[in-house]
């Protein structure tokens, strides 16, 4: 069993250029967004930016990264039964993770070693809340999506085993009951928007509806969003970018932002 484990989450799935593709991308826009804000919108909304909503709200390529996690191993447990191993599964994301980002920490702590304090380390594993050293960091900023993406993961082998045994309709419900959760927490909430942005609960739905993508992908339902369908989600997407940077900024002042609590899942659809 665990040799069958370790397989299924080394080895994955037969190399998909389709899914390189839509990392290259969702990693250009991230690039883009920080290289933007860096050096010329210095973190400030852009109404006046028409056409390049995808540059100045480029935060959307980590959206497309949370999706893309939630079908690619939805896709494994589908391959493999849903057979996973949680203990092999969660061992091998670490060992693939872990490496890297201690690596990507140690640059951030080392940039901004003056402000340094030692509990600054406990930031390994909550990179996305309070004021994570990697976050004030141009070349470390998107660190924090690696605490998000892990918790995931923790969660993800149950979910799977749940939404096979139960069929795409738990997944579903589970999307419904996260937005009563985020509406909850949005109306205590002191920066509602900020909230929804860097944690699990408000990007749980995004890695949810990439596992039911995934479901989609081996019914009948599949073929139908191809062709056309891709082009008609690709403007949509461009306008809908258009339309945050113009009304619903994240970079807007205002700490309370009703579209946010839809703006997530509407997203990753």
């Amino acid at each position: 069993m665990a040799n069958e484990s370790h397989a299924l989450v080394s080895a994955n799935l037969p190399w998909n250029p389709r899914l390189a593709h839509l990392r290259c991308v969702a990693a250009l826009l991230v690039l883009g967004f920080h290289v933007f804000h860096t050096f010329y919108g210095h973190w400030q909304p852009q109404p006046q930016a028409w056409g390049f909503g995808w540059v100045a709200e480029g935060h959307t390529g980590v959206s497309l990264f949370f999706v893309l996690s939630g079908y690619l191993f939805m896709s494994i447990a589908l391959r493999a039964g849903g057979e996973l191993a949680y203990g092999s599964f969660v061992r091998n994301r670490v060992l693939r993770i872990l490496p890297l980002f201690v690596v990507v920490f140690v640059v951030a702590v080392s940039v901004g070693r003056d402000a340094f304090r030692p509990q600054d380390v406990l930031y390994l594993a909550f990179s996305n809340l309070g004021a994570a050293p990697t976050s004030n960091q141009f070349i470390t900023g998107a660190a924090w999506t690696i605490s998000v993406e892990f918790a995931f993961y923790l969660v993800f082998p149950f979910l799977a085993r749940f939404a096979m045994v139960q069929g795409a309709g738990y997944l579903l419900r589970l999307i419904g009951l996260l937005l009563l959760f985020k509406l909850g927490a949005f109306l205590v909430s002191e920066r509602p928007t900020h909230m929804i942005y860097s944690t699990l609960l408000g990007r749980m739905d995004q890695f949810l509806v990439g596992m039911l993508a995934a479901q989609l992908a081996v019914g009948r339902g599949w073929r139908a969003l191809q062709g056309g369908w891709i082009a008609a989600a690709a403007l949509a997407m461009w306008a809908l970018l258009e339309a945050q940077a113009r009304w619903a900024s994240y970079f807007l002042p205002q700490p309370v932002q009703p579209a946010w609590l839809a703006w997530p899942t509407v997203e990753a659809v």
